[in-house]
């Protein structure tokens, strides 16, 4: 079972900043695709599924990684940027509301569990006047859980405060 599509499309609604804060964040996030070598635990070059001895049936890799290493980006006063450092979290939300899911499209009571990892706020431009901030997430999914293949959407929030 190949899962084409995993995650049509995220929103990443903008939260309230200081007036000296910009948030950059894209519109939309599209995963990639979860390939068959990912589902039997392994690259293309060792295209060799683990057998369960009882049944005979290959055991597949329930939980799929995905990165997204630079999701969103800041950009603050220098005067801002030394006060303390920024924190950014990230939260996924189903299309039922329910949090740390996503809901297959066109099904959203069909739910896969969605375990979020912010990575930390790191500097990674010192301007003129203010210094730039980026950050990102890794999401564990949990295709275990999956009912159907098809497209789980839902909705990514990214707050950044600082500390």
């Amino acid at each position: 079972m190949v899962f084409p599509a995993l995650l049509r499309a995220a929103d990443v609604p903008r939260r309230y900043l200081p007036p000296t804060w910009t948030l950059e964040v894209p519109p939309a996030v599209r995963l990639e695709p979860v390939t068959a070598m990912e589902l039997l635990g392994g690259p293309a070059d060792q295209a060799v599924a683990v057998r369960d001895i009882a049944s005979g049936v290959p055991a597949l890799n329930t939980v799929i990684i995905r990165e997204l290493p630079a999701l969103w980006q800041t950009t603050t006063a220098v005067s801002q940027a030394g006060q303390g450092s920024l924190q950014a979290t990230c939260e996924v939300v189903s299309e039922q509301g329910t949090a740390n899911r996503l809901s297959l499209a066109g099904h959203p009571e069909s739910e896969i569990p969605v375990q979020v990892l912010s990575s930390p706020a790191l500097a990674v431009a010192a301007l003129d006047a203010s210094v730039r901030h980026q950050g990102g997430v890794t999401l564990r999914l949990d295709l275990g859980h999956a009912r159907y293949a098809g497209t789980y959407t839902g909705r990514l929030t990214v707050t950044v405060v600082s500390r």
